[in-house]
């Protein structure tokens, strides 16, 4: 006997659990993908080859003990990598046409950045350091070095490469129209004063990791709306 008599669960169950919306967005995957086209043996194959490469489980023996930890066996796992890889080429057809423009309306926040920040409690300390530093009297990574409060002064100031999505939203519009070297006079922020300048911006290119990403936050913006419109 297998775990069927544990199957029988309620959506009430399944909300408290908070899973409720993840089964209901895979069912509906399932719905989408249901006459999806089978892939060959040899691209089964490649499937579980770049899954192991990608989870370093290259090696056989690790790889049993993965499947064995995981409560899995073979048939099972490729069950699983073979669902995943046909829900990601349907993506990939559906969306084709509007990948690049979503790439556009995200590249602002996807996009990486290095920058400069100083940070005091008091004004008038803010105001001398930036005056300094427009005045070419220290540089700014001296300055971030001797005076700055927050554990950047370790780095000299010096933060990232950091996607822009991942910053305070307000550091974030002051990058957002940066031009590359301005320094900003200083800003409030809670409770500190900041002194900001942009260092780098980092290009983003639209490589193939990228576009299966988007090609999948596609999808479940897809999910969402069925699952909404419910």
């Amino acid at each position: 006997m297998g775990n069927e008599k544990y199957l029988n669960i309620s959506y009430e169950e399944l909300e408290n659990w908070g899973v409720l919306e993840k089964v209901q967005r895979e069912k509906e995957k399932d719905k989408i993908i249901i006459n999806a086209k089978y892939p060959s043996p040899e691209v089964i194959a490649s499937i579980k080859k770049e899954w192991m490469k990608h989870y370093n489980l290259q090696d056989e023996n690790k790889f049993k003990i993965w499947l064995s930890s995981s409560n899995l066996n073979e048939n099972k796992f490729l069950s699983l990598i073979i669902r995943n890889w046909i829900w990601k080429e349907w993506c990939k057809e559906k969306f084709k046409d509007k990948l690049y423009d979503y790439f556009v309306s995200k590249k602002s926040k996807l996009e990486r950045v290095i920058y400069s920040l100083i940070r005091v409690k008091d004004r008038n300390v803010a105001n001398e350091l930036y005056m300094r530093i427009k005045e070419n009297e220290e540089p700014f990574w001296k300055i971030a070095k001797n005076y700055s409060d927050g554990p950047e002064k370790y780095s000299e100031g010096r933060i990232g490469p950091t996607r822009m999505s991942d910053l305070n939203p307000y550091i974030y519009k002051l990058l957002e129209i940066s031009e590359l070297g301005q320094l900003w006079p200083p800003k409030r922020l809670n409770e500190w004063w900041i002194i900001l300048k942009l260092d780098r911006r980092i290009k983003l290119e639209l490589n193939e990791d990228l576009k299966n990403n988007l090609f999948l936050e596609l999808g479940e913006n897809y999910l969402n709306e069925i699952i909404i419109n419910k």
